[in-house]
């Protein structure tokens, strides 16, 4: 696709380490994002452990702000507040600080950028799988993935780039 700044791009993942690790062998570089729904879960976990189900409604919502407001340290403060030393607040503290440097959400909506894989799940979902799962539909697996590449591409503001670049 002649991507030569991988510093240009992002990899929004769900957190698996192996995903990180083809994100730095293929994109060195690339500004990495830990999935906020994904994160989110990890804040459920601890406040419903700490509150309850019916407590965790409440907190939460505010929960989630602080996190996308200020990252690792917006979900430091509010685990912190919780009460009692329950096992998920620990679990949630130790997951995030491993993705620290991934969650800085707030400056990436203020550039309009994503900070979750809705949106690219979706697509997957609509687009592509309904593509490649035609009836009657054959793939080589070398061709699935330039198709994928084209399709993201259309969806992007890269696309009259690319084709006004292979005019040229």
């Amino acid at each position: 696709m002649g991507l030569m700044d991988p510093s240009r791009l992002s990899v929004l993942g769900d957190g698996a380490e192996w995903l990180w690790n083809i994100a730095n062998l293929h994109f060195a570089g690339a500004t990495q994002v830990l999935d906020v729904y994904h994160a989110t879960e990890y804040l459920a976990s601890a406040g419903r452990a700490a509150l309850g189900a019916d407590g965790l409604k409440n907190w939460l919502p505010g929960a989630r702000k602080l996190l996308i407001g200020d990252g690792y340290v917006g979900a430091c403060e509010v685990m912190a507040g919780l009460p009692g030393g329950a096992e998920e607040i620990g679990i949630g503290l130790n997951y995030l600080a491993g993705h620290r440097d991934r969650l800085n959400y707030a400056a990436r909506l203020c550039r309009g950028q994503a900070i979750g894989s809705g949106l690219v799940e979706g697509t997957i979902k609509q687009r592509v799988n309904l593509r490649l799962k035609r009836t009657g539909a054959r793939w080589l697996s070398e061709g699935v993935g330039p198709f994928v590449e084209m399709l993201a591409m259309t969806e992007s503001s890269e696309w009259n780039e690319y084709w006004l670049a292979l005019a040229a």
